[in-house]
């Protein structure tokens, strides 16, 4: 089954689940994510904001800074055709690229306005992640499925897989990447490629995964 297919069946699914249904595994999610000692040891953490259909955020982001965490979030940016942005191309056909920035507070983030294909908050400025000298703890990923042994399929744009070699490339290494979901995105196999970054984690509701070394 090619990524595609996989997308369009997931995305149905999800689209069928309540608000509620979403709401009681992003709780679990985000419970047993705290109580990691991964998440406790994290100063810095950078995370998505959430669509409808998908994993709730919002409540964990808060969590965040009611814990004095170094909190990131994206911004999606266009390429457009210039000398500055063809330097940040990495991919044949990469349209799109993420930047990821520093929140004051949690009532920062909630003063963000809705911007994009999508309608996400997102912020358009403060300290950008890769122009920092410490880099991040910890990089929270979305997904529209996952497996057990830490496969990730994302929506196909690449934002992801792309920034974390940009980060490699500034910061010599990576942060603990952990992807978190809804069990019903959780599926057997996925056929990955060469470019696919694996997490280190995935937690699907009340399990966590760890990737086999």
């Amino acid at each position: 089954m090619n990524k595609n297919i996989i997308r369009k069946e997931i995305k149905l699914i999800l689209n069928s689940l309540t608000k509620d249904e979403i709401l009681i595994q992003s709780n679990n999610v985000i419970s047993k994510l705290i109580e990691s000692s991964i998440f406790q040891n994290s100063k810095s953490i950078a995370i998505y904001m959430s669509m409808d259909n998908e994993l709730q955020t919002l409540k964990l982001i808060e969590k965040c800074f009611q814990l004095n965490k170094i909190v990131y979030l994206p911004h999606c940016y266009k390429i457009i055709n210039n000398n500055q942005d063809q330097d940040i191309k990495l991919y044949d056909g990469q349209k799109s690229y993420l930047k990821f920035f520093q929140m004051d507070s949690f009532n920062s983030v909630l003063s963000l306005e809705p911007i994009g294909k999508f309608k996400l908050k997102e912020p358009t400025s403060g300290i950008n992640l890769l122009d920092t000298s410490n880099g991040l703890d910890l990089l929270i990923l979305p997904g529209v499925a996952f497996t057990k042994k830490c496969g990730r399929l994302g929506h196909g744009m690449g934002f992801y897989d792309d920034f974390i070699k940009r980060y490699q490339l500034k910061f010599q290494g990576k942060p603990i990447l952990i992807g978190i979901g809804l069990k019903q995105q959780l599926i057997e196999n996925l056929p990955l490629e060469s470019h696919d970054e694996l997490l280190d984690y995935t937690i699907i509701d009340d399990q966590i995964y760890k990737r086999e070394s």
